[in-house]
């Protein structure tokens, strides 16, 4: 077995790994017509290009459509069109209009009578995630579905476009699958969580819910996300995107049987989106995601993902965080590093789901319990104070270095984990030893922990016994 120092060693001594090509096609997802424009998407050899529209798009911004398509057509692009909600709806606030079957099959027409030459659709963009009205309709979605393949004989048509942020990706395929007479034989799914984590969650998920290929229809590493009140989902880091891009040409090489085709999702940052994994900067200078997405393209030496760890801005101490959101409840990342205060122990936590992480922690040493609880948003961290029950002032803290048990509570749900119990020097019983201590964590219980936050391990909720990963 390889320990942590020797882990160490191996990546420093390893900067680059050599990659073949991916045998998939790798296409672009992007709305703007300048993109095709830039001479390093030239260099790239990219000839499969992807556009997202409104459902009625020929009918409401056809200038926009027609854009678009000429300058993708100038450079002999494949194109493949999704649809999607109305320009200004705001789902899963009002308004957020479903169109009738009729309004569908109508619009659909339209496109299909000014822009003959397209013949590969995505029926609805992102179908099961709440942004959109098909998230509570997926026999709805599988109406779209039927009307597109009904009018388009011969075309290239999606199944289902579904977000995998989360175990609810597959109750809505089985909805969606149900709905029809026969089964599709092409998916596609954006795995920006996959890409986060490092691993093949979601994809494989969806693998086992639905026989053929599947496309990634939008892929690639995110820069930021915030949510829809400005609170920060994912903060600003290009080395994450960067370790997400290098995680997505692991994956193509992984999954190569059903894999087919991804569209890297997308080109150029705008500076007022609240979501961005833009390759180019908003200045027009490329970002090391775009590094590695052409190393890939040309052939060249991929460097290796630097670990999530040091993306966080955090000391990596092995083990990699992960961010993902299963059966609607969030993530946390929580230290492996537990250390003693004046009131008590404390061990940093992190929320990093896509909302509010609400729960309890417990550590259970030398046969003292030690409790806690935590209220963190979204991306937020915190140093929580366990102590052993309300009201001691001066409980007797560990004194030695040992491994503890930690129990991590959300609402019925539990699970457990450990982490090392390091005691602070001033940590001892004498009034002396509580000022120094005091010294060091001023704030009286509040403040920040001592010793290093470091990353530890992931709780997950997989719908059956939680576990540590």
């Amino acid at each position: 077995m390889l320990t942590l120092a020797s882990v160490i060693v191996l990546a420093a001594a390893t900067p680059s790994a050599r990659a073949a090509r991916p045998t998939q096609i790798i296409g672009l997802s992007d709305n703007k017509p300048e993109t095709f424009d830039d001479p390093r998407f030239d260099e790239l050899g990219i000839g499969h290009a992807r556009l997202i529209v409104p459902y009625d798009a020929a009918l409401t911004e056809p200038a926009r459509v027609s854009g678009w398509l000429d300058a993708a057509r100038r450079k002999n692009l494949d194109v493949h069109v999704a649809f999607e909600r109305r320009r200004g709806d705001q789902c899963p606030r009002a308004p957020c209009r479903l169109p009738s079957v009729d309004e569908y099959r109508e619009a659909f027409a339209a496109f299909r009578h000014a822009y003959p030459d397209v013949r590969s659709f995505t029926p609805w963009n992102e179908a099961n995630y709440p942004t959109q009205p098909t998230s509570e309709a997926p026999e709805r979605a599988a109406e779209y579905y039927r009307v597109m393949t009904a009018a388009c004989a011969g075309c290239t048509v999606v199944g289902a476009a579904v977000l995998g942020a989360g175990s609810s990706m597959t109750p809505w395929i089985e909805r969606f699958k149900a709905a029809l007479p026969s089964v599709p034989r092409l998916w596609a799914l954006h795995n920006y969580s996959d890409l986060i984590e490092g691993g093949t969650r979601d994809l494989d998920a969806l693998l086992a819910a639905v026989p053929g290929d599947v496309w990634l229809t939008e892929t690639g590493g995110v820069v930021f996300l915030d949510d829809s009140e400005g609170r920060h989902v994912f903060a600003f880091d290009e080395g994450r995107a960067r370790d997400a891009t290098v995680s997505l040409f692991d994956v193509l090489s992984k999954r190569a049987d059903r894999v087919k085709r991804a569209y890297i999702y997308h080109w150029q940052a705008e500076p007022a989106n609240r979501f961005d994994s833009g390759l180019i900067r908003p200045n027009g200078t490329a970002r090391p995601a775009y590094d590695v997405l052409r190393a890939a393209l040309l052939g060249l030496p991929i460097p290796i993902r630097r670990g999530l760890a040091r993306a966080e801005g955090l000391r990596p101490v092995g083990g990699t965080p992960g961010i993902s959101l299963l059966k609607g409840k969030p993530v946390v990342n929580f230290g492996r590093t537990v250390v003693t205060t004046r009131y008590g122990l404390r061990l940093a936590v992190r929320c990093l789901g896509f909302e509010r992480c609400r729960g309890r922690l417990e550590i259970r040493t030398d046969g003292r319990l030690w409790r806690g609880g935590f209220d963190l948003r979204a991306n937020q961290r915190r140093s929580v104070l366990m102590q052993r029950r309300s009201g001691i002032r001066h409980p007797a803290l560990p004194t030695r270095r040992s491994p503890v048990a930690v129990l991590a509570r959300f609402g019925t749900q539990t699970t457990r984990g450990t982490a090392l119990l390091r005691p602070s020097r001033h940590a001892g019983s004498s009034p002396q030893g509580r000022r120094r201590h005091r010294h060091v964590t001023a704030g009286r219980g509040r403040g920040k922990a001592t010793g290093v936050m470091q990353p530890g391990r992931v709780l997950r909720d997989v719908g059956g016994p939680p576990t540590w990963h």
